[in-house]
């Protein structure tokens, strides 16, 4: 097997002491990307292998956007942003960095971002089509899911855009029971009407998860 594949065949599993051993006889690899161009440090990040990703990234001073965003280091995305690189760009596998930095849950990145003039309503090009809000919407730590949104409205975010399936961030909150977030939400404008495409409402979700207080907030 090429030594590469084999490298991230580690990296996707979380094998720390191999890509440490790998690393010592070839740091290149810290650099090392998949087929489709995603990076080894996103795809630890992806499969939930955050000490993996860390290693990776300390072999490098050459972090792009979408890999400083996805691993929480603000002084490598200040230095991108002071270089003035592109915020509305896509990473091979169609996230934007905004949607990143939601998504593993960087809301000092968002902030940064969003001052930088990212646009909140860039959808991800892939089939999930999600944008920010729906990441950041989706965020199982409800105060986190909440500030994010908050800095993500502020700066126009479509509180209604649905991504694949049919499903808006109030049904993300919905599914959550992230009450302070559905406030939010509907405070910009959220409609409580609207169905994911299995024709459930925010409330339904609310209550297929056990969630009855909000699905009443919703209601109400």
């Amino acid at each position: 097997m090429d030594p590469t594949a084999r490298f991230l065949e580690h990296v996707v599993a979380g094998e720390l002491d191999e890509v440490r051993s790998a690393l010592q006889k070839d740091p290149k690899l810290a650099s090392a990307r998949d087929a489709g161009g995603v990076s080894a440090v996103c795809l630890a990040m992806y499969r939930g292998h955050a000490k993996v990703a860390q290693e990776l990234a300390s072999k490098r001073k050459d972090l792009d956007l979408f890999e400083a965003c996805a691993i929480g280091n603000t002084e490598r995305v200040a230095e991108l942003l002071t270089a003035r690189v592109p915020v509305d760009e896509h990473a091979p596998d169609g996230f934007g960095a905004l949607g990143l930095a939601c998504f593993f849950s960087r809301p000092e990145i968002v902030d940064m971002l969003v001052a930088a003039g990212a646009d909140p309503n860039i959808a991800s090009k892939n089939d999930m089509r999600v944008c920010p809000l729906h990441s950041a919407a989706a965020t199982s730590d409800q105060a986190l899911a909440a500030r994010m949104a908050k800095a993500l409205l502020a700066a126009g975010a479509n509180p209604n855009s649905a991504q694949t399936h049919g499903y808006v961030p109030l049904h993300e909150a919905a599914l959550n029971g992230n009450d302070t977030l559905v406030d939010v939400l509907l405070t910009h404008g959220a409609d409580v009407s609207l169905r994911n495409d299995d024709g459930m409402t925010a409330a339904d979700l609310a209550r297929s998860k056990d969630h009855p207080g909000t699905a009443a907030r919703l209601q109400a």
